[in-house]
């Protein structure tokens, strides 16, 4: 596997690990980046997987404001609990804790409040303790307001930050309205005090609050510090001007949308100050609306004229795109110069920007290098701008983070300095990192070991980056040898290039220059940096410059960004390795030489062996690499040694390779052990700027080498995946002949095309040009993406093979900032991250081949530093790589199965696999394609490592097939597993943060990392990679082309076209829409991504084009014969088993561990570890996985029990097993998770179907313990409905609530003890919980219409409060209780509804709600106006809700209460977010379902339109976690139909429907007609006529509560 396009590096991802006496050791740690890491003991963990750690932050001070306190990496200050502990939020010893809310609305408001209360916090002596969470993470703009908050805080300070949500508050000592009430109150407040402030962003617009004294310089730094981490897409070299434009949500007309103008005329005045030569103008902006309306108001056309000004214009039209986000605001607070747009979201940039700011006039208390671009009439703006122009330019960021190389190689490197100061000063780029103004320090070279005076060279220009300060070079000893006898001259050179030692050693120990002024250390240079008194263009002497890295308060990171390390590794990098490929690289440096045993500095072995040891458990051992380096020769002034080759033979015996330079004088030696501890990955380093970041998704691809090859004009960058053949890095290049060649993939005809004579696969592309020309790619047989340039015809060809299995995409510039620029990549986040638009961006798409004319060039060429307009490619023609034969002749499928074989073995058994790349993986299923591969593999006797994610799979088939692979001696390892919770959702956040996100066809929004089966596929990739499988056999691709996803005229998707039914004349539908697009692709796109995630290649043999034309030749009869016909003869023929005329699809996310109460039954899983036994002899492992060897020599017969197991009649139908293994069945149905219980239920035959209901499987329980959780306030309401309500229960459950499987627990509030007490006595499985503080807010109104106005808006909230913390504190803690029924009091039950909890239980629903699902026939109007509203939304029913008792379903519930309090008392605000909660209330008709609705769908409210979608089918949904450091979680959702457990409605004949269970008294006739029965009113919807039934029952329940209290001896009210 391989990626194409002008980027990528390999994925060494290594630790070194060094003494910390070792000046060798520090130099290379400062030189390694971001893919490996120097660990401590506590560090280790999080190094090697990639997630090292980062130390607090603690910037230099400004020398008038500092912190009294900053808890450091290793404080022992203990942090209140309760808390943000994070050192930004403490910061001082002692204080108040402030608290906000946050807010609802965009992410810039949110994050501005944030930034604001730091600010307040700190000036006020006060500690800033969190955010009061919304329970609803994601802005308006549906960006994920948490995985902002670790962006810029760092990871998990979201966990930190939201303690808190508003359902959860703690107890607050004051409770402020805005700032100025806080400060007054300050002084009366104590340190352990816990204060609340509702509007902390208000202070911002009091011009008597100098704003400037609340962001002191250190804290605008910090808050950036980790924004300063991330890549930069500023030109090197040049001032950066960033211009914010606010567009999005705003008309044209609005006065917030500053016109174009306005930002044209300032940019015309910064470029008569500053060259247009030297400015770099960059625009970031939005015009797409926010996801709550449909349209929009501006289009990127609207962005033309900064286009035409020479500005680079950036839009995230992907609205709910975090990154774009994250690079907006990076890129704004770095900036030279800053130009803001009224917004809050330019506002949080321009906190943290400290160059120079251009605000609009609406901003009353600005910062102090901001400066009014408004009102240029005022006397002080031609003074102020120029000024702050000025101040932006000396800051310049002028080589910004991950920049790249200081020039493009075979460039100088070299700045142009003026003759006079050749002769004073470096003059490599890497010394010159500001102005050539700025003043520039000067050391000492040591005199010791070359360690020593590398790491002093390298502290020094990082100490100049931090401070604007130039490295002039070091005052030189007159003996350039070190102590080992070492040339430092040459070692120089070696790191700094050939002209360094030249330009470093300008002055020596005795022609030393004139200095301004002389330092001992550098706490005293920056001291008097930051005092101003260091001038420009002096000299500065620095006598101890080493000495800084042991000031503890100094943290190393702060001086050492990320291109700063990857610049000093540059030459390095050009040297050869010694990695083993594909292996993470662990080098160990050892100090020994100059060191006598006894010394402390030797660190002892076993401390290496140790981290060894750590390493190999947490990554198994044949994924490691060990590489020790040392020397045991002592320094030439002693002629004896400490240490000898035979010390080292304890890493020799733990397989760790030594490499001794034993020649202590030997420099070579001395570069290549630098080199080897430096580069855990190679980066290639391009003149783009940002290749990190833009390489982020394609790295893990190519895991065996990287190569960077320049030349022709273009920059070739290429990653390995090596499986055949002779390892051969690219590009392939044919210098005569001018070509140069790509490819990702496999060719697997290569050695067909020349026996012997190729290298590798990839030899075969310039071959087959040379034959054939452009026809080349018809003649290649495999999966691949290939790139083809012949620079003499100047051309390009762009292919991919007929079914495009492996992703390619280029992209062409159109605007004319960047004209001509042009690259192509495997990944479109390449392209976009290289700085092309979407629109920019076009896949090549399936079975065609483009043809580009390119320019003329020679090899010697190198890459412009910047796009050429001359140089622009243009597409020619494109063409077929392969075209299929559609007559219909053959009438049998024995040919089609004899290709089956072949695909498969020309994928899976090459003579020339590399070493240890020869199994190939498979994911063994109970369906048809898994069970083809697995056959097919068994007859080619190949052995695959086959693995099982036990979802829908049907156990007794998987067994049965374990039981034939045996019988056949069949070699192959099987591992099957059943996911917990946590694995998936951890193979979700994988997928999200290391996969490519690529966009369905067929599912607009819906991305493969958000596909379920991906996650499950994650495990698998994981599990294959960990074990050295690279190979992995997909079954993808069978069910586009021999069924697309139908059967005789049956969709099983409705993105069938075919529905299984292929016509005579094939081609009056061919290409059907899943045969090249579609499904095809997307689902390619998903295994793609995903495998590439975890460096593994994925091979289609169904859709190898050999078999794909045997299936098309066959008759439309024999096609339609059978579901999967081929496939389903083959196994057949083969006596394999198989789930027959079903297709399951892979739901990864069904039956996870822990998430079915039955499962988490110890009976069950027993059952299931059982029925494991039956088939193999190992245990199951703690972890939940078995792993099986089903061939190998070591594989025993298990022990059976006497009678016959199931999988012992492997060759029947599975009906047949079905019916003549029913004891068996039984035992094998109770081991299996409830949800394929469900399902198979439905499968049965009527003699085994369980007599509970359809919705029942065998074995069901008949009753589900549930507690009713509902409201009573006000004695008018409780006589009316609670009373009936009690006794319609006790009827319908009458057995079940004598045996306390049935209780109530009922809020009330307003009502006598004494009618409490009565009641309990009478009714004891009815409990009273008496909420008296509610008593205040109960309605006290006259009028009718006003109270139940008041009522129906007031004593929502109160009920949903009460709910929650009964639910929390009385019902949560029995665990005996299934399933909690919250339902209003207006309702009556029917009849019993246990099946239905049962339903809920199998199909593991945390929460079911009431639709209306279009049947409900009404005597007033028709089904549609019944099941939909307005706009075409499915209506929802409130009032009842069926839950789980579990964490996640009360985390649900508080979150959908918080979002109807938001409704509620959100609607009334005249912005947008008003403007849309009145919306929603408008066609929901109630708060409750409003939330419920916006809930259920995320914010897509769209999806109310389809039933299905939204309601009928189980949807799940992910919400943020209340719980403090609580993962993200997820609830599976079921609508009910109405008319079974909520029916409302009127019927035509007054009588009850038959479905109904549970009736609601719904809607004010109810209330005008009880309780005194005023039977005549009539309303549009309601009368007697149409509501008798009901209203009898009513009577019924209430007459008998009344005369059930009165025999106890109650006095009834009159």
């Amino acid at each position: 596997m391989c990626q194409l396009g002008p980027l990528g590096f390999g994925a060494l991802v290594g630790v070194l690990l060094f003494s910390a006496t070792d000046p060798e050791g520090w130099v290379a740690g400062t030189i390694l980046t971001d893919g490996g890491a120097t660990l401590d003991q506590v560090q280790l963990a999080k190094a090697v997987l990639g997630n090292p750690s980062s130390p607090n932050a603690d910037l230099p001070q400004d020398s008038s404001v500092t912190r009294d306190h900053v808890p450091s990496s290793t404080s022992t200050t203990t942090v209140l609990e309760g808390v943000c502990a994070l050192p930004l939020c403490q910061l001082h010893k002692t204080g108040p804790q402030l608290f906000i809310l946050e807010h609802t609305d965009g992410a810039g408001h949110r994050m501005k409040s944030v930034l604001e209360a730091v600010a307040i916090a700190w000036r006020n002596k006060m500690n800033f303790g969190g955010l009061v969470g919304q329970l609803q993470p994601l802005t308006d703009q549906h960006i994920n307001f948490r995985v902002i908050t670790d962006a810029i805080f760092g990871d998990e300070a979201s966990k930190e930050l939201y303690i808190y949500n508003i359902s959860n508050k703690p107890s607050w000592a004051g409770i402020f309205n805005d700032v100025r009430q806080l400060e007054s109150s300050r002084a009366k407040l104590k340190d352990s005090d816990f204060v609340y402030c509702h509007a902390v962003n208000e202070w911002g617009y009091d011009r008597s609050i100098p704003t400037t004294s609340y962001f002191a310089q250190w804290l605008r730094d910090d808050l950036r510090r980790h924004l300063d981490r991330r890549p930069l897409l500023f030109a090197p070299g040049k001032v950066s001007v960033v211009i914010h434009l606010r567009r999005a949500d705003l008309e044209r007309d609005d006065t917030r949308a500053t016109a174009d103008s306005y930002y044209y005329r300032l940019a015309k005045e910064i470029a008569d100050i500053i060259p247009s030569d030297q400015l770099d103008f960059h625009v970031w902006s939005s015009p797409k609306n926010i996801p709550a309306f449909d349209y929009d108001y501006w289009t990127s056309k609207d962005y033309d004229g900064y286009r035409e000004r020479g500005m680079t214009v950036h839009l995230d039209e992907h609205i709910d795109n975090n990154d774009d986000m994250l690079v907006a605001w990076t890129h704004m607070a770095r900036a030279s110069i800053l130009i803001m747009s009224q917004s809050s979201f330019s506002m949080v940039p321009a906190y943290m920007n400290t160059n120079c700011v251009i605000f609009p006039s609406n901003i009353d208390a600005p910062l102090e290098n901001w400066v009014n671009g408004r009102d240029e009439s005022r006397a002080s703006y031609q003074q102020e701008f120029k000024a702050c122009v000025a101040r932006g330019k000396k800051n310049a960021t002028l080589l910004p983070s991950s920049a790249g190389p200081s020039e493009a190689p075979g460039k100088s490197n070299l700045v142009d300095l003026p003759e006079k100061e050749k002769e004073k000063r470096c003059q490599l780029k890497v010394c010159n990192l500001h102005d050539l103004s700025a003043p520039r320090i000067y050391i000492l070279e040591h005199t010791d070991g070359a360690g020593h005076r590398m790491k002093s060279i390298l502290e020094a220009i990082a100490v100049g980056l931090r401070n604007g300060l130039n490295f002039g070079g070091l005052v030189g000893q007159l003996q350039p040898l070190t102590d080992q006898h070492i040339n430092f001259r040459v070692i120089v050179d070696a790191v700094f290039g050939s002209e360094g030692s030249s330009n470093l050693f300008y002055y020596n120990i005795s022609v030393t220059p004139i200095f301004a002024k002389e330092f001992e250390n550098v706490r005293e240079l920056q001291a008097a940096v930051a005092a101003g008194t260091v001038k420009p263009e002096t000299s500065l002497y620095v006598k101890a410059v080493n000495e800084w890295g042991y000031d503890g308060s100094v943290k190393r990171d702060l001086y050492f960004p990320s291109w700063l390390r990857e610049e000093f590794r540059r030459h390095l990098d050009a040297l050869p390795l010694v990695f083993a490929p594909g292996k993470v690289s662990v080098v160990i440096h050892l100090r020994r030489s100059d060191l006598q045993r006894d010394d402390t500095r030797a660190t002892a072995d076993s401390y290496y062996y140790r981290l060894a040891e750590d390493l190999q458990k947490l990554l198994p051992g044949e994924t490691l690499d060990f590489h020790v380096w040392s020397s045991p020769k002592n320094i030439p002034a002693y002629d004896y040694d400490f240490w000898s080759s035979k010390d080292y033979d304890g890493y020799r015996q733990r397989n760790m390779t030594v490499h001794l330079d034993k020649k202590i004088d030997n420099n070579k030696d001395m570069l290549k052990a630098w080199a080897h501890m430096a580069r855990s990955f190679l980066v290639a380093n391009w003149v783009i700027g940002n290749l990190v970041y833009a390489n982020f998704f394609l790295e893990p691809r190519g895991p065996d080498g990287t190569n960077r090859w320049h030349g022709y004009g273009f920059d070739f960058v290429h990653n390995l995946l090596h499986m055949t053949g002779e390892k051969v890095l690219q590009p392939f290049v044919d210098s005569q002949r001018q070509l140069v060649a790509l490819f990702n993939g496999e060719i697997y005809n290569w050695e067909e095309l020349d026996p012997g004579g190729f290298r590798s696969d990839g030899d075969a592309i310039l071959s087959e040009y040379k034959r054939h020309g452009l026809d080349f790619v018809r003649h290649l047989d495999g999966e691949f993406a290939v790139a083809l340039f012949d620079f003499q015809a100047k051309q390009l060809v762009l292919a991919r093979d007929p079914f495009g299995t492996k992703p390619l995409w280029y992209a062409m510039a159109t605007t004319a900032a960047s004209a001509g620029a042009f690259a192509f990549s495997s990944y479109a986040s390449a392209l976009r991250r290289l700085g092309f638009h979407d629109e920019e961006i076009l896949r090549v798409e399936p079975n065609s081949a483009l043809l580009f004319q390119v320019p003329g060039a020679s090899a010697d060429d190198q890459p412009p530093t910047a796009p050429s307009a001359d140089a622009t490619p243009s597409v020619l023609h494109q063409r077929a790589v392969f075209e299929f034969d559609l007559r219909q002749h053959k009438t049998h499928t024995e040919d089609w199965q004899k290709a089956l074989l072949k695909a498969i073995q020309k994928r899976a058994a090459s003579p020339r696999f590399a070493p240890g790349r020869a199994t190939p993986a498979m994911c063994l299923s109970d369906g048809y394609d898994s069970g083809a591969i697995a056959v097919s593999l068994g007859r080619l006797g190949i052995e695959p490592a086959m693995y099982t994610v036990q979802a829908r799979e049907d156990v007794r088939v998987l067994l049965a097939r374990l039981t034939e692979m045996k019988r056949r001696n069949m070699k192959a390892t099987w591992k099957l597993t059943h996911l917990s919770s946590d694995q998936f959702h951890s193979e979700k956040k994988f997928l999200r943060e290391n996969a490519e996100k690529v966009f369905y066809q067929l599912r607009p929004g819906y991305a493969n990392v958000d596909d379920k089966a991906a996650a499950g596929l994650s495990w698998i990739y994981r599990q294959a990679s960990m074990s050295g499988q690279r190979m992995f056999l997909s079954g993808s691709g069978a069910d586009e082309i021999v069924s697309d996803y139908g059967s005789k005229g049956v969709p099983f998707e409705f993105h069938s076209t075919l529905m299984g039914v292929f016509p005579d004349d094939l081609s009056s539908v061919f290409p059907w829409l899943n045969f090249f697009q579609g499904t095809q692709q997307d689902y390619l796109a998903k295994e793609e991504s995903t495998a590439g995630a975890h460096g593994v290649e994925t091979r289609y043999p169904f859709l190898d084009r050999g078999l794909v034309q045997e299936f098309l030749w066959l008759s439309a009869e024999t096609k339609n014969s059978l579901y999967k016909a081929p496939i389903h003869n083959f196994l057949t023929r083969e006596h394999f088993p198989f789930v027959q005329g079903v297709k399951r699809g892979f739901s990864a996310d069904r039956n996870l561990v822990g998430e079915d109460d039955l499962d988490s039954d110890a009976a069950a899983v027993a059952a299931r570890s059982a029925l494991w036994h039956l088939a193999v002899a190992e245990a199951r492992n703690e972890s939940g996985t078995v792993v099986l060897s089903s061939c190998s020599h070591r594989c025993q017969e298990p022990n059976a029990p006497n009678r016959a197991p199931v999988t012992a009649v492997v060759h029947r139908p599975l009906e047949v097993l079905m019916a003549a293994a029913s004891e068996d069945y039984q035992e094998l149905l109770q081991a299996l998770p409830a949800l394929r219980r469900a399902q198979l239920a439905q499968q049965l035959p009527p003699a085994l179907r369980a007599p509970l209901s359809l919705a029942a499987a065998n074995g069901a329980a008949t009753r589900h313990r549930m507690v009713i959780l509902t409201s009573c306030m006000e004695d008018h309401y409780f006589w009316t409905y609670c009373g009936p309500l009690f006794s319609s229960i006790a009827e319908v459950f009458r057995e079940s609530v004598d045996a306390q499987w049935v209780r109530a627990l009922v809020a009330t509030a307003g009502l006598e003890d004494s009618t409490l007490e009565a009641v309990t006595l009478v009714m004891p499985w009815v409990e009273f919980a008496p909420f008296q503080e509610h008593e205040e807010k109960l309605s006290s109104h006259d009028d009718p219409t006003e109270g139940e106005n008041y009522r129906r808006l007031t004593y929502q909230s109160l009920k949903l409060q009460q709910y929650v913390w009964l639910w929390q504190t009385r019902i949560l803690p029995d665990k005996n209780v299934a399933f909690v029924i919250c339902m209003d009091s207006d309702m009556l039950l029917v009849k019993p509804f246990m099946h239905i909890l049962e339903l809920l239980q199998q199909l593991q629903v945390d929460i079911a709600f009431s639709y209306y699902d279009g049947t409900r026939r009404v005597p007033w109007g028709s089904t549609d106006e019944v099941a939909f509203t307005k706009k075409g939304y499915v209506r929802l029913q409130g009032g009842l809700l069926i839950m789980r008792n579990s964490i996640d379903a009360i985390q649900w519930f508080a979150t959908w209460k918080s979002l109807t309090e938001v409704t509620l008392f959100h609607k009334e605000n005249e912005d947008q977010l008003g403007q849309r909660w009145r919306d929603l209330l408008e066609e929901f008709k109630g708060p409750s379902q409003a939330a419920l609705a916006f809930l259920l769908t995320q914010g897509e409210v769209e999806i109310m339109k389809n039933a299905t979608a939204c309601c009928s089918s189980r949807r799940t949904i992910e919400l943020e976690s209340l719980r403090k450091g609580g993962e993200p979680f997820q609830v599976a959702m079921l609508g009910l139909p109405s008319q079974y457990l909520n029916d409302a409605e009127s019927t035509e004949d007054g009588l009850l429907p038959s479905t109904a269970h549970i009736v609601h008294l719904k809607g004010t006739w109810w209330r005008n007609v009880l309780p005194e029965g005023h039977l005549e009113i009539q309303t549009p919807t309601r009368s007697y006529n149409w509501n008798r039934e009901t209203y009898e029952l009513w009577q019924r329940h209430h007459v008998a509560f009344l005369m059930m209290l009165q025999k106890s001896g109650f006095q009834l009210p009159s």
